[in-house]
């Protein structure tokens, strides 16, 4: 049930309010004077209450004094007892969102809030609730106003991390004091970019005076922008006229991160970036390595057939395949087993894939990795991954391993038995050569 008027009060206060409310005026006027009367005195002893209840302390009293009206409300706001009270209270009615309460406490005639107390604090509450209209409001009071560059650029970058354009906007055209665009390094775009906030991120990189840089802190946005597969942010920090970030910074940590989380678009405009692309070798095969583990099979693609410096299938003596191989990625496996170039041995590190794939029960590689014959397993490797199979009881596997190797035998049969006969052959031949 939502709490009344009086819900609060301890017995008799009513009583006592509607005593007061009636004996205010003459009675002939009592009945159009007592909701007046009663609002005033009620006001007024409910903020007596309430600072009560809170152990004095009226900054606190003020939130809880809303569900009774803005008169009790107004009470309390010119209660305060020090401009540093006012100010605690402020911050706490800012958070919540209330534009009529911080109204009140700036224009409080006896101790009023100043709206820059505790270094900022009220517009750092405003800016990362949201409260736009309250963040301009705090700009623009007429004594102590808030500095929309305090705290480093604190508020901006709360803001940015919002995508709150109409309070990122009023921050770094306040007349006084705005916030620069590239503060603490280029935070505010960093946490834009993050988030996807391409507006945002295009109003910093713009700003007419102390412009974020798009390569700030190493390519950090770009980073962000990657990780989360934002593509008009990723264009907008390449492209930007000064400072734009590089495709290849941090020796291919975008592209990686793009590739891994399987960001298709992403891992193109970086590829194929005017300056600066990215290396799809990069980090020694790492980013292919990765992303065979969860990315979509055409990012594997894309990376494989890079327009330059293309990633290559065989990295790390065939690590790559062997993860892919791990993840029970069959379409991969395929994909790098043919690849126009360097194509991983399906056998390499001594048949390590069969063995990987026989362990897990991945019938359909164990299938593709057998009928590469390019690079066939020998009888040693094969009899390994029966055992492996047999471990994990996968009984489809240790069926498909079992009939490779009675095709080796066999192969190996009818080997000797060619060769018999090309020896005896050859015998007959040197016989005939050697007879008179």
């Amino acid at each position: 049930m939502e709490p009344t008027f009086f819900s609060d009060l301890p017995p008799g206060i009513v009583s006592d309010i509607l005593v007061r409310a009636l004996s205010s005026r003459p009675l002939s006027c009592a009945v159009f004077s007592v909701c007046r009367s009663w609002n005033a005195i009620a006001s007024h002893h409910l903020a007596d209450f309430l600072i009560a209840r809170e152990g004095g302390n009226a900054p606190e009293s003020l939130s809880l004094a809303l569900k009774y009206g803005k008169a009790v409300a107004r009470e309390l706001a010119w209660r305060m007892q020090s401009v540093e009270q006012a100010g605690t209270a402020l911050v706490e009615v800012v958070s919540c969102g209330r534009k009529d309460l911080v109204e009140l406490l700036l224009t409080a005639p006896t101790y009023s809030a100043q709206a820059d107390c505790q270094n900022g604090a009220a517009l750092l509450e405003a800016a990362g609730n949201g409260h736009t209209s309250i963040v301009q409001m705090l700009l623009d009071a007429p004594v102590h106003a808030a500095h929309a560059d305090c705290s480093h650029g604190q508020a901006l970058i709360h803001a940015a991390r919002l995508g709150n354009t109409d309070a990122v906007r009023i921050l770094l055209e306040a007349p006084q004091h705005p916030a620069h665009a590239d503060c603490q390094d280029g935070e505010a775009l960093i946490r834009a970019a993050g988030y996807g906030h391409a507006e945002v991120v295009g109003m910093l990189l713009e700003a007419p005076n102390h412009a974020a840089h798009a390569d700030c802190q190493d390519g950090a946005a770009l980073l962000e922008g990657a990780t989360h597969g934002h593509v008009d942010v990723v264009e907008k920090l390449l492209n930007a006229p000064q400072h734009a970030a590089r495709a290849d910074c941090q020796e291919g940590e975008a592209l990686r991160r793009a590739a891994v989380h399987g960001h298709l678009e992403v891992v193109q405009l970086l590829l194929n970036a005017p300056q600066h692309a990215a290396r799809a070798d990069s980090q020694d095969g790492e980013v292919l390595v990765d992303a065979t583990m969860n990315a979509p099979v055409e990012v594997i693609q894309l990376l494989l057939n890079a327009p330059q410096y293309p990633a290559r299938a065989d990295c790390s003596s065939g690590y790559a395949l062997i993860c892919a191989v791990a993840h029970g990625r069959a379409d991969v496996v395929w994909v790098l087993l043919n690849a126009a170039h360097h194509a991983p041995h399906a056998n390499c590190q001594d048949g390590k894939a069969l063995n990987v794939a026989a362990s897990h029960g991945h019938t359909v590689i164990v299938g593709i990795l057998l009928d590469d014959l390019r690079h066939p397993y020998n009888e040693r490797q094969i009899a390994e991954a029966i055992t492996r199979a047999h471990a994990g009881m996968h009984f489809d596997v240790i069926l498909l391993l079992e009939e490779a190797l009675e095709r080796l035998a066999h192969a190996a049969v009818d080997e000797d038995t060619v060769t018999t006969a090309a020896a005896a052959a050859v015998a007959a031949v040197a016989a005939v050569s050697l007879s008179p």
